[in-house]
């Protein structure tokens, strides 16, 4: 998942102009796997791991969420449960299926209550398949 997060960053940050993270998440445990961001405050670009950004701005995740996030949050921790991701899948096919020219997916998971949705659609030789990720 890539998204700019300009507004919030400079919102967070004095001098904050640019924000672009990239981030990917493992599949099965919705957990994150990777984050880089790219900043700009006061005409200067700054590049790495989203954590060590974030602690020399002296910000956190939390800052980032939006308040309607607060019904996908767990009660007990706060920690953000619900999340979505959608995208290509078509480097991983192609390694796996013969003749496969599109693969993409969508994920929601709750991880919080463990409770997870695939779908994915694939095109083999000119059709069409559609289904649970785990069943393609």
């Amino acid at each position: 998942m890539e998204a700019d997060c300009t507004e919030e960053f400079s919102a967070l940050v004095e001098g904050g102009e640019y924000c672009f993270y990239s981030m990917e998440y493992d599949s099965c445990t919705g957990l994150e796997i990777m984050c880089d961001v790219t900043v700009t405050v006061n005409n200067e670009t700054l590049s790495g791991e989203c954590d060590e950004l974030q602690a020399y701005f002296n910000i956190t995740d939390e800052d980032f969420e939006d308040n309607s996030d607060a019904n996908n949050t767990d009660s007990e921790t706060g920690d953000v449960c619900y999340y979505e991701d959608s995208g290509s899948c078509l480097e991983d096919a192609l390694t796996q299926i013969e003749g496969v020219t599109a693969c993409d997916y969508a994920i929601s998971s709750d991880v919080c209550t463990g409770e997870y949705t695939c779908t994915t659609t694939v095109v083999v030789n000119g059709v069409e398949y559609s289904g649970d990720c785990t069943e393609i």
